[in-house]
C-alpha cells in the first residue's frame, strides 16, 4: 500500500498520534544535452527515486505517513548553459496516524 505523503503539516481525516522523526531521500542524475525539454521525464524519475528513498526511511521507522514534505533541486554541474548534474532532495516528518473516528485512544 502506498504511503500517504503531504506537503501540509496535517492530514485530512487523520490525526497524528506519534512523530517518528525527519526522513530524507536523495537522488542524482547526470546528463548531457539540453534541459529541460528533453529531460522532463528524467527529472520526474529522479524525483520519484528520491521519494521512494524517503518512504523507505519512514517505513523503517514504522511510520504510515510523511507530512511537511518539501523538495529541493540543486545544480551541481553546469556547462555552457546546460545542466550536467542535478541532485533532488526530498524531506519530511515521518508520523504514525490514526483515523479521526478512532478517537483519542486509537
Amino acid at each position: 500500500m502506498p504511503m500517504t505523503m503531504s506537503t501540509t503539516p496535517t492530514l485530512q481525516n487523520r490525526r497524528i498520534k506519534e512523530y517518528c522523526g525527519i526522513v530524507v531521500g536523495e537522488a542524482m542524475f547526470h546528463k548531457s544535452g539540453m534541459y529541460p525539454p528533453a529531460d522532463k521525464e528524467v527529472a520526474r524519475s529522479v524525483r520519484a527515486t528520491a521519494m521512494e528513498e524517503m518512504e523507505k526511511s519512514a517505513r523503517d521507522m514504522r511510520a504510515d505517513a510523511v507530512v511537511g514534505v518539501s523538495f529541493d533541486y540543486e545544480i551541481l554541474s553546469e556547462e555552457g548553459g546546460s545542466i550536467n548534474t542535478m541532485m533532488v532532495t526530498v524531506s519530511g516528518t515521518a508520523v504514525k496516524t490514526a483515523d479521526i473516528s478512532q478517537g483519542m485512544g486509537g
